[in-house]
């Protein structure tokens, strides 16, 4: 079976990046088929059913903040404002167990800071000073310098700057490496002034966390879907691409099992590791799309580590937890929602921990990384030594962001790299400027569909 529509848009890929571009194509009146791979869309921003408690589970919490416009963007295009929780707080737990709530006053930036950097836990007077100094000189670097930041370690940086090891590790590091997913040893001065400048110094709101109330699997994948039908996408999934097809150099089809779709206009949206598997050897040659260049695109991936527990009473009272110099960073509860109604769970006692840049976590060896959380937990809440752990998991994905090391930015290819070849570029990876991020995603799916519904009409 053949579609004979040669307008037709195809946009490869049904993650974040892939559906933002779906609907802005279709907002300005493209006719767009989405073909995705899984059985849901949101590809990395998804959910697992744990058969047990009847709950739908997100593989990993995922959290934006206020800064992230494009992220707003398509929370109020899929009419999930009340959907996500706006968190204003920060709530950070000592190694000692202490719980510190810490938030910015209400002056203009930067000076906000000032509420956050005085309720620090776990600093000197002379490391809040340091890191007052080092934020004025991230302030004060010269955009125009922009690509030799992509080439200098932050912690290098910082200890040129008067930073503590005590100060990296208690904040900058705190900060970085769950924004960013990887050890703060491999992040690059670049990406830690993006986090630093655009999600804590940019205005007083902008650190406030957007927290989703419920599963992705919903959210992303069930409502996601409606609204692209709405918009009249033509959402195909369980349809991998087997190949893009070329005539004379320019984009003809692409393959899935059902069908090949003729169109002269593709956006590839899938993840960097993947991208190479749409083009064939046999189509390595000119004029076809260069089979290297895509496989020397490829970035170093950085491993995240979500470990899901199921415990017999609660012993988390804030909505979030940020450990302090800890083996966990981060512990969120719920949203336990039941898998047949909007209601919860009846297991309520769900807590996910994460753990970015989990190179150094035993590979394989479940029990061993879960018993090292456990024991973590239980030196900081007073309340988990008491609770009995029911039940766990741990999740690695090793692919779950791209690593912000040393000359990562090579590999981040521009949208319009292949544009003259009618193919345009999504993903968190390319070159948005942003991190791996959800931000950065739904940027690039803008930023493709953009660049080519600019080239129609030229």
């Amino acid at each position: 079976m053949k579609s004979e529509n040669r307008h037709t848009i195809v946009v490869i890929g049904g993650g974040l990046a892939g559906i933002s571009a779906s609907l802005l194509l279709a907002d300005q009146g493209h006719q767009v088929i989405l073909v995705e791979a899984k059985r849901f869309l949101g590809g990395r921003v998804g959910s697992f059913h744990d058969k047990e408690s009847n709950q739908w589970v997100d593989f990993c919490q995922h959290v934006g903040m206020n800064c992230c416009t494009h992220l707003k963007w398509l929370i109020d295009r899929l009419g999930q404002s009340t959907s996500w929780e706006v968190q204003k707080t920060l709530h950070f737990y000592t190694s000692t167990g202490e719980h510190v709530e810490a938030k910015g006053w209400p002056l203009p930036a930067p000076l906000h800071l000032a509420g956050l950097l005085l309720k620090w836990p776990e600093l000197t007077l002379a490391d809040r000073i340091r890191i007052g100094f080092g934020m004025l000189c991230l302030i004060r670097l010269p955009k125009k310098q922009i690509g030799s930041w992509q080439n200098q370690s932050a912690a290098a940086w910082l200890l040129g700057h008067y930073q503590t090891k005590t100060a990296i590790g208690r904040f900058w590091s705190t900060i970085l490496t769950s924004a960013l997913g990887e050890q703060m040893d491999r992040i690059t001065l670049g990406a830690a002034h993006k986090v630093l400048i655009d999600g804590f110094i940019a205005n007083r709101t902008a650190y406030h966390l957007l927290v989703p109330k419920h599963p992705l699997s919903r959210l992303i994948g069930t409502e996601g879907k409606i609204a692209l039908k709405n918009r009249g996408v033509d959402v195909r999934l369980e349809s991998p691409v087997s190949e893009v097809l070329f005539d004379k150099g320019i984009v003809s089809g692409v393959r899935i099992p059902s069908e090949t779709i003729e169109c002269h206009r593709v956006i590839v949206a899938v993840p960097w590791h993947a991208i190479g598997k749409l083009f064939s050897e046999e189509t390595v040659g000119e004029p076809s799309i260069p089979f290297r260049s895509f496989q020397e695109s490829r970035l170093e991936s950085a491993p995240i580590t979500g470990i899901h527990t199921w415990w017999d009473r609660p012993w988390l009272k804030s909505p979030h937890a940020i450990l302090i110099d800890r083996l966990c960073h981060w512990v969120f509860p719920g949203p336990n929602e039941s898998a047949e109604s909007d209601s919860k769970g009846l297991d309520s006692n769900y807590y996910q921990i994460v753990i970015s840049g989990s190179r150094d976590l035993p590979k394989g060896d479940h029990q061993a990384i879960l018993d090292a959380v456990v024991r973590d937990l239980q030196e900081v809440f007073a309340e988990c030594r008491s609770s009995r752990l029911l039940r766990a998991r741990v999740v690695t994905d090793p692919n779950a962001v791209f690593s912000v090391s040393i000359d990562h930015q090579a590999g981040r290819l521009p949208c319009d790299l292949f544009a003259e070849k009618n193919i345009w570029l999504a993903g968190d990876w390319t070159d948005t400027g942003w991190p791996a991020t959800m931000e950065g995603a739904i940027l690039s799916g803008h930023k493709a569909a953009n660049a080519l519904s600019k080239s129609m009409k030229s």
